[in-house]
């Protein structure tokens, strides 16, 4: 009742408030405290009812439990013992558990069984007093801790049974005594359907036997029946009618025979005798019985129905071997140190895991100490899993594969969309835990998803992967005096704000108790605390993290400080952490003396939410950083069905400041206003009803700039919001949508990180939540047009989209911002990253695909085949098919002769190859945990330079750019700007020169490709042996310097100078993938039907002969996120270009135009060079004048100039813009700049060129 109505807090609040007459019973906030603490303490009693509860209920095991609520009674004593409420209480009740009453029941019991103890002891003739004191020998024993095992196993084992031959009976009989009298019970009401009129005649026995087959047979164990009695085997076919087909109706029968078999000899008599007592703990150990039979004779004491029910019911307990240890010290004192330890019962439910709470059918654990075997059902991989995982986890890990109760708690989820059912569920207990099972699950190629809290869609997955589960290592450490608090894997926020508010501390958490902490934390964070302590991710000063790997790091400020920028906003992208260190903060940041915080629930008809946003948005505008609230749609919560306005509004200070600050909402008269104050430790607990599991819950989110206060755009929301649930019923009358902002923290006040949304005021938030799974697709255009509805009104852009519980949408909008996204990239291919694969060469036939139709018209809005002709004759394919099927060429009569057309089918075949590469490289990075590199676009009529970014590593070829620097750097200015950490080269292929190609010529090749922007070399035709020359093709061939010597020696090429070269090139290698590429210039190129490949020119003079370091870019880079001008400089935190540079050979688009208008009104310097660029032609070009008209306001626009190709250079001098590296030469010299910033060190690669010269270097950087 007690956590009812803690849960229904707010209700209750609200019931007072709205009804008067009830106002000297409203509960202050003292009380809801008080009550809080009651809960807490009683969920320990309501642990020991449900673990005492069943027929499992016995000495054995309710001595422990008692111990275990003393434990506790002790510890509240000194917890509470200045509290004047809770003080009191602990003391009566721990006086209560400690009369001597509370054991009256059992000495009673264990008094009938002792004195038939002594009568048999009595009866003994002849035997040493020595012999018959086993009580005393055990009392003097010394005391022994008893692993894996429990006091019945323990008693029936052959040592036991060997050195006390006669305690051990009397053991087994005391501590299977019933704690309470519920099971007799249960049994004499079950015997009266055994006694009928009919069966009057039944003798003791008989009845006897029945009841305890019965209970057997609800457990599965009438094989004990059989196994232990082999003598009934003799009945099975003489006694049993043949119609009767139930196995558990002939084990009966058999039962029932045997036992009115007149069995006068001793041995039956014991046999019988003693069943009860040699009934093992649990099913699985049932092949074990006829190894504790007893050693000597049974006191002849008769059967009596509580001790047989006791031991049948505990035979399906299953205590786990590895989690309790038992120490023996009085023979009805045996205590529980493992299960019923503090540390496990001071969790929630920690009964219901135990051994004493388990019901029958439980799951299957596998443990490290038990034998494997493994499942059906299960596929190969996961079963290596598990077998090896088994030997490898810690003591109190395990893993669950079967779905009984223990499955079904642990698959429970904040909501059921998109749930699944996996493998297996590895319960970690240890870091180390987690380390193992990560290395094991990437080694076997079997997926995995962690899951803490369990609020994420992700937290779920299917038959072919595993989950493990954090929330048994959920560990919170408070540092007081450094103001710290660290937490382990699977702590939840509910775990973190008690005992950081116990000793005077806060954290910025998020609103949900049961929301993991490092999850929340890694992922940004936004709090109601977000104005004053920044967000979660603010607050992390360090954290453990296990890689891909299985590698662990540690990351902090002095130890991989890189990787903390990346943690706070995007951890879950680059490893599994398994602890988080926060700063914590004095209450008094909160702006209260106790830690208390001031909210209110403002409650108003749907019908005045105009009335309510015109008034709340300058409320919500409010640069207040103390300030925080939330206004929602949904139904009345008291249940009138009525759909309600509901003003959740928060103050961090004074209750007079809050009422004064939101005076204007209480004056607009709402039905309920529930002002109250809240401790820090409670600030969450209103929003536990939301936090519940089960059912299909999803959230969709926009961020917004302000609180829309147009009443009209409100109305529609409650309008969408009444429709929907006309359609859904009540069953999806807890959803709402709602406006919620934050106060947002001074800029610059918190270090730069990887979550992009700081800058965000406000959200608005839809909440679906229902419970008939076909209502989806009502719910889902519900979220659809209730987030529309809350986008009117607002600019492009203004809106933040991104969809972090579906994420759904793009990457770059989880991560917006200058750079952000290319930092990560450069941080993910740097500490995650794997293989390489090598090239993929497409041949130039391929042109046509089935969707390539459908691409066409989604991107032009025309029909792409009437142009087919066109197409196919002459303008396909660069270079291979310009002579077929012929001479013949089809132009049009438009101005460009059909060039436009041309243009647009080879933008579309790129958008449909920009697909296809996409989904390749997610499939080759999330299937093959590999990264992509390929030869994109290779032989296809495309724009290469649109299309370099979509891969891993793109990969050019010696052979296609004839080592021409020009082209190279037509290839890496791309992958430059798109922030690839790697630009490969097939180098080596060369046409017509077979054995021929040698090491000098190998090394002027790489050279020229480094100084064009190229770090990394796949040797082609490496290794030459020649047993395989006759296998290879005759014409691409390289690397021999004695073809002779080969043949002869038949030895692989492996000296004369090879190993140096390979040496040199593994050098430049390294150093020219380290760091950031810096340039100087970039260069506009664009290739279209007239300009179709890249250019074989030595590229601009004036530049190379003044060192400018520069490369080519494509408008379509201009879409790339690190595009973006800031201080005048094109990709800051990049290339960092200084200025642009468009040729008159250049060929344009209408975009390109406008961007890089904005390039120059931003500040980019943007040289126009040798004339007016050429217009990009599309479609019949019939807006050629509407480009005209472009350019002439681009040569208008502030920071663009006009030169001749010749002076460019100069141009660039006047306006400051000079080479990092001035070159005065009398040859051709080629530099390169590269900035590492983690070591502060400058690499420049600077290539001469030609025959010998010399230069004058000069660094300006």
């Amino acid at each position: 009742m007690l956590v009812r109505a803690l849960k229904l807090r707010e209700s209750i609040d609200i019931y007072y408030l709205k009804y008067k007459e009830n106002e000297e019973d409203y509960l202050l906030e003292q009380d809801w405290l008080e009550l809080k603490k009651l809960s807490n303490f009683l969920v320990y009693f309501q642990d020991a009812t449900l673990a005492s509860k069943s027929r499992f209920a016995t000495v054995d095991t309710t001595l422990p439990i008692m111990d275990f609520l003393l434990e506790k009674f002790e510890y509240a004593k000194q917890e509470y013992k200045d509290d004047i409420y809770m003080g009191p209480c602990c003391n009566a009740g721990w006086a209560k558990l400690e009369k001597p009453s509370t054991t009256i029941a059992i000495n009673q019991e264990a008094q009938v069984v002792q004195n038939h103890y002594l009568k048999w002891r009595d009866d003994k003739k002849g035997t040493s007093q020595s012999q018959l004191d086993e009580y005393q020998q055990y009392q003097r024993s010394p005391i022994i801790e008893v692993p894996d095992t429990d006091p019945r196993s323990w008693w029936l084992e052959p040592t036991q049974r060997k050195t006390y031959p006669n305690l051990s009976v009397m053991a087994l009989d005391i501590l299977s005594i019933p704690a309470m009298a519920a099971e007799p019970e249960r049994l004499f009401s079950g015997a009266k359907i055994t006694i009928t009129d009919r069966r009057n005649s039944l003798e003791i026995e008989a009845i006897e036997a029945i009841e305890c087959l019965k209970s057997w047979l609800r457990k599965d164990s009438v094989a004990a029946v059989r196994r232990r009695w082999p003598s009934l085997k003799k009945h099975r076919t003489a006694r049993l009618p043949n119609r009767c087909k139930n196995s558990r109706c002939c084990a009966l029968r058999i039962c029932i025979c045997a036992l009115r078999t007149k069995a006068s000899s001793h041995s039956s008599t014991a046999t019988t005798g003693s069943l009860t007592r040699t009934l093992p703990s649990h099913p699985s150990s049932l092949h074990h019985v006829a190894q504790h039979r007893p050693s000597a004779p049974p006191p002849q004491v008769s059967w009596s129905l509580w001790p047989v029910t006791a031991y049948v019911t505990l035979s399906s307990a299953v205590v786990s071997a590895s989690q309790a240890s038992y120490t023996v010290h009085r023979l009805l004192r045996l205590k529980y140190h493992g299960v019923y330890g503090q540390s496990q019962l001071m969790s929630r439910y920690p009964l219901q895991y135990s051994a004493l709470a388990k019901l029958a059918t439980p799951s299957t654990v596998y443990k490290k100490s038990a034998k494997m075997a493994t499942p059906d059902g299960l596929n190969i991989k996961v079963k290596s899993i598990i077998t090896d995982l088994s030997s490898k986890l810690s003591e109190n890990a395990k893993i669950v594969t079967e779905q009984g109760d223990e499955w079904r708690v642990l698959m429970e989820r904040w909501t059921d969309i998109g749930k699944h059912t996996p493998a297996a569920i590895v319960c970690v207990a240890t870091e180390a835990d987690i380390q193992e099972t990560v290395k094991l699950c990437v080694s076997r190629g079997v997926k995995f998803v962690p899951k803490a809290g369990g609020h994420s869609l992700w937290s779920t997955i299917g038959a072919d992967g595993v989950i493990i589960d954090l929330t048994a290592f959920n560990a919170v450490v408070v540092d007081k005096e450094a103001g710290i608090v660290t937490v382990s894997g699977g702590t939840q926020i509910k775990d973190v704000i008690a005992p950081l508010f116990a000793v005077g501390l806060c954290c910025p958490f998020g609103t949900a108790n049961t929301v993991g902490c490092i999850p929340q934390a890694i992922n940004g964070g936004i709090t109601i605390f977000s104005g004053i302590l920044g967000q979660t991710s603010d607050a992390i000063l360090s954290a453990r993290l296990v890689t891909a790997t299985g590698a662990l790091l540690t990351i902090s400020a002095t130890e991989n400080p890189e990787l903390l920028y990346a943690l706070r906003g995007a951890g879950s992208y680059f490893g599994l952490v398994t602890s988080l260190t926060f700063r914590a903060s004095p209450l008094s940041v909160l702006n209260s003396p106790d830690g208390t915080i001031w909210k209110t629930a403002a409650f108003f008809p749907a019908t005045r939410i105009g009335e309510v946003v015109q008034t709340l948005a300058p409320i919500a505008a409010d640069p207040n950083l103390n300030v925080a609230g939330a206004m929602r749609v949904l139904k009345d919560p008291m249940g009138s069905g009525n759909t309600i306005v509901l003003c959740s509004l928060v103050y961090l200070g004074s209750s007079e400041d809050a009422n004064a600050h939101f005076a204007a909402i209480k004056a607009l008269g709402p039905i309920v206003w529930g002002e109250k104050r809240v401790s820090y430790a409670n600030i969450n607990d209103d929003f536990d009803r939301f936090c519940v599991t089960g059912g299909y819950k999803n959230h969709a989110v926009i961020g917004t700039p302000r609180l829309q206060s147009d009443p009209k755009v409100w109305e529609r929301e409650v309008q969408a919001y009444d429709a929907m649930i006309e359609k859904c019923g009540a069953q999806a009358a807890q959803s709402m949508v709602s406006f919620q902002w934050v106060g947002k923290a001074e800029e610059g006040r918190f270090p730069e990180s990887a979550f992009g949304h700081r800058g965000v005021k406000s959200w608005i938030e839809c909440v679906s939540w229902y419970v008939e799974e076909g209502s989806a697709q009502v719910m889902k255009k519900w979220e659809v047009e209730a987030l529309r509805i809350a986008a009117e009104g607002f600019k492009k852009g203004e809106v933040d989209t991104f969809q972090n519980a579906t994420r759904e949408t793009p990457i770059e909008s989880r991560f917006p911002g200058e750079g952000r996204l290319e930092k990560l990239r450069a941080l993910k291919n740097e500490w995650d990253s794997e293989e390489w694969e090598d090239s993929i060469e497409l041949t130039s036939n391929i042109s046509w695909t089935p969707s390539l139709p459908s691409i066409f018209y989604e991107k032009y809005g025309y029909d792409v085949k009437r142009y087919l002709p066109l197409i196919m004759f002459g303008n396909n394919n660069i270079n291979i098919q310009k002579n077929e099927p012929g001479s013949i060429q089809c132009l049009l009569d438009t101005y460009d002769q059909g060039a436009g057309y041309v243009n647009d089918f080879r933008g579309a075949l790129a958008e449909g190859y920009k697909r296809y590469i996409y989904h390749l490289t997610s499939w080759t990075k999330t299937s093959l945990n590999l990264q992509m590199s390929a030869q994109v676009s290779y032989n296809l009529p495309m724009d290469m330079g649109a299309l370099i970014p979509f891969v891993s590593a793109p990969e050019c070829e010696s052979l296609e750019l004839e080592d021409n620097i020009n082209a190279y750097r037509h290839f890496s200015g791309p992958a430059n700007l798109g922030g690839k950490r790697v630009i490969s080269n097939e180098m080596g292929a060369v046409r017509d020169k077979a054995y021929q190609y040698l090491l000098s010529e190998l090394l002027w090749s790489v050279n020229r490709a480094l100084a064009g922007g190229v770090n990394q070399f796949v040797l082609h035709g490496t290794n030459i042996y020649w047993r395989l020359l006759r296998n290879h093709m005759a014409r691409l061939h390289s690397f021999l310097i004695s073809i002779f010597r080969v043949i002869l020696q038949e030895t692989a090429i492996l000296s004369d100078g090879f190993s140096e070269v390979l040496n040199y090139i593994a050098r430049a290698q390294y150093t020219q993938q380290i760091g950031t590429p810096k340039r100087d210039v970039a260069t506009y190129h664009k290739d279209s039907a007239t300009d179709v490949t890249f250019s074989r020119e030595d590229g601009p003079t004036a530049l190379i002969k003044n060192g400018y370091i520069f490369t080519y870019l494509s408008p379509d880079n201009f879409a790339l996120p690190q595009a973006y001008v800031r201080k005048g400089i094109l990709a800051p935190n990049g290339p960092a270009y200084r200025a642009l540079i468009i040729p008159g050979t250049a060929n344009m688009t209408l975009e390109a135009v406008k961007e890089v208008r904005s390039y120059a009104l931003s500040g980019l310097p943007v040289i126009l060079s040798g004339g007016t660029p050429n217009y990009y032609m599309s479609k019949d070009s019939s807006n050629k004048d509407v480009f005209e008209k472009a350019i002439q306001l681009l040569k208008t626009t502030q920071n663009v100039y006009s030169t001749s190709s010749e002076l460019v250079a100069d141009k660039l001098a006047s306006l400051d813009v000079h080479p990092q590296v001035k070159i005065q030469t009398n040859g051709t010299w080629y530099p390169t700049w590269r900035e590492d910033e983690r070591d502060g060190i400058d690499y420049a690669f600077i290539f001469s060129d030609g025959p010998a010269s010399t230069a004058t270097l000069k660094l300006l950087r």
